[in-house]
Order: C-alpha cells, then structure tokens, then sequence
C-alpha cells in the first residue's frame, strides 16, 4: 500500500470510530434513555442494601462462631488442668464471653452507617442576623457632660466689630446697601438667548408688508442683536434683502439699537419720503 492508500484508510477508520462515538452518546444521553438510568440507578441501590444487609448477618454469625470457639477452647483447657493438677476453683472459672474475644473482629462503628439518612444542616435567619451585632466591642467613654441649658439673647455678644481706635462703624444704611443683591449685567460680547418666536416674529415681518408697530420694533430690536452672526446673514439673504433689513433697523431704531420715539419716526418716515426743493434750486 502506498503513503495515500495509507491515510484514505486511516481517515476512513477515524470517521467510523468518530460516528460510532457520536452515536454512542446520543444513545446513552437522550431523553428516551433517562429512565433506564434510573431503572439501574435503583437496582444498584437495592444491590448496595442487600449486600450491607448480608455483610451484617455474617458479621453477626461470626461473631457467634468465634464465641462458640472460645468456649470449647476455654472448657478444654479446663479440663487439662484438672487432669494435670493444676486448676483452681475460682480461679479462671469464669468464661471469656464471645464479646470479649471476639471484638476484634467486630466491624467499626462507621462501617455500618444507615443507607439514605438525612442530615440536618441549620440555616440562621437572616432578619436576626442582620440585628445581632457581629464583633461588637464596647463604646470608648466621653466626656460629653450633656446639653447645655437655653441661652439668653442678652447673654450673647453680638458686637462683631468691637470699638478700636481709628475703626468707622457702618450705619444701617450702608449696611442694607452692602446686602442688597447686584444686578448683573450682560457682557455685550455675547448675545443673550433667543427664542423661537422671536425669529419667528422676524420672518414674519420681512416677507410681509410693513404695518404692526409693536411687530416691527422687536422684529428690528431682534435683528440689531443678531448682527455679524450666521442668522443675521440668512435674514438678509435668504428671507428678506439686505435693503429691507437696513431699511427695518433705520426706521425703528436708532445708532445706539434703542426704539426710536413714534414722533421721530414718523419725521424720519416722512423725511424719507419728501424732496428737498433747496437743492434744486
């Protein structure tokens, strides 16, 4: 047989063996098999029981076999005595019983345990455990001489800022004036949150008609604070115009982002819309 010969033998040997393994163990651990197992697991319990019961018995009947002996032997070698002269009654009268000779060969104690006895294992209550305490040791002692009585405001010193040479006390005034909260003001680097109706507010005003007053200034209001921003340049660009937004801010507010008086901005409405004759002139 050649070297290839040789291993298509040896692959074919080895897969019969693997399936024949791998029947095997469907066999002996599939469900149909389960009560066979107990089936044999009973008969080798009653096997385990009547073979300790008959262990028992022939211990027990050599224990009497060896006592039988005991006493034929003790009675012959009285009987010698006797006839060579050198008994005495009471004297080795007395018998071995077979539990003293033959307890050699009497079994353990733990050789002969009972077969399913149960044990009893007690498990403490966890709700008792958790109250006693484990490793408890004693408090150490403290000085603690109690609460103190009540105390008088009149007892108390409430001079926080004793008279010195050369201090100022501080009048109530100035006092009130050094608690009172200090109103924050916002860093013009940043612009303050807005919020959607406010932009909502300013689309509406750019691609309709001018003609709500209150609209119109918090539109203008809205976009002086948007300006040099992303936002700015939508509305001027993809909303509205840059005209009409120059022309929205112009009309409602002035240099400094301020609304500007309905007076003057109706001159300035007006003066927008008149001709300078003086010019032509």
């Amino acid at each position: 047989m050649t070297s290839m010969e040789t291993k298509i033998y040896l692959a074919v040997r080895v897969a019969a063996v693997t399936y024949l393994f791998y029947r095997l163990w469907i066999f002996l651990f599939c469900r149909k098999i389960y009560g066979l197992w107990d089936k044999l697991y009973h008969l080798a319990r009653m096997a385990r029981i009547r073979w300790w019961r008959y262990k028992k018995r022939s211990n027990a009947e050599n224990e009497k076999r060896a006592g039988r002996k005991v006493m034929r032997d003790k009675g012959t070698s009285v009987k010698t005595r006797r006839q060579a002269g050198s008994w005495i009654p009471g004297k080795d009268s007395r018998p071995e019983t077979g539990s003293e000779s033959g307890s050699r060969s009497l079994p353990a104690q733990g050789d002969s345990e009972v077969i399913g006895k149960s044990k009893f294992v007690y498990l403490e209550d966890p709700d008792i455990s958790r109250n006693i305490p484990d490793r408890s040791e004693p408090l150490p002692p403290s000085d603690f001489m109690g609460e103190e009585e009540d105390i008088s405001p009149d007892e108390v010193e409430d001079n926080l800022m004793p008279d010195k040479p050369g201090r100022k006390m501080l009048s109530e005034a100035e006092m009130e004036d050094l608690m009172a909260p200090v109103s924050a003001e916002p860093d013009p680097d940043f612009s303050t949150a807005l919020t959607f109706e406010q932009l909502g507010n300013v689309a509406e005003v750019l691609l309709s008609a001018p003609g709500d007053e209150p609209k119109d200034i918090w539109a203008a209001e809205t976009l002086y604070r948007l300006k040099d921003t992303d936002l700015y340049n939508f509305f001027a660009c993809e909303v509205g115009t840059q005209e009409d937004v120059e022309r929205l801010l112009g009309e409602c507010l002035d240099e400094r982002g301020q609304p500007l008086p309905a007076r003057k901005r109706t001159q300035k409405e007006n003066g927008a819309g008149t001709i300078d004759w003086s010019e032509y002139m």
